[in-house]
């Protein structure tokens, strides 16, 4: 009995230290005007956002991006101007990813208004 329940404290013990939540930081970013970012022939606008939530998550994990969390804000953005590249849809993708240590996140993804973000604020 002794030994079962010191294998069930340690078997505890490597799971709660299996992940380290310094290594998860969070971002944002905006939908760009006029579909142009590169995720957009597989997110609908259209979709329903647990949907378009779940297909970003798929989208960011096919780009090595190790995403714990994504949430989507509608209409983020009261008022947008309408240039298309340069100018937000509205609304706003909010992530959290495991860095494993490496805090600097992917530039070829183009993200507009990519900024860093408290987790708390958001999941």
């Amino acid at each position: 009995m002794k030994n079962y329940i010191m294998y069930l404290m340690l078997s505890l013990f490597f799971i709660a230290c299996g992940k380290n939540d310094d290594d998860l930081l969070c971002f944002s970013f905006d939908i760009r005007q006029c579909q142009t970012d590169l995720f957009a022939n597989e997110i609908s606008e259209n979709d329903e956002i647990g949907l378009r939530e779940s297909k970003m998550h798929a989208w960011l994990k096919s780009n090595d991006i190790d995403v714990e969390n994504v949430k989507l804000v509608i209409n983020f953005h009261d008022a947008v101007c309408e240039a298309c590249d340069v100018c937000p849809q509205g609304d706003r993708y909010y992530i959290k990813y495991n860095s494993n240590g490496n805090s600097s996140f992917s530039d070829s993804l183009k993200l507009l208004n990519f900024s860093e973000e408290n987790c708390g604020d958001f999941f």
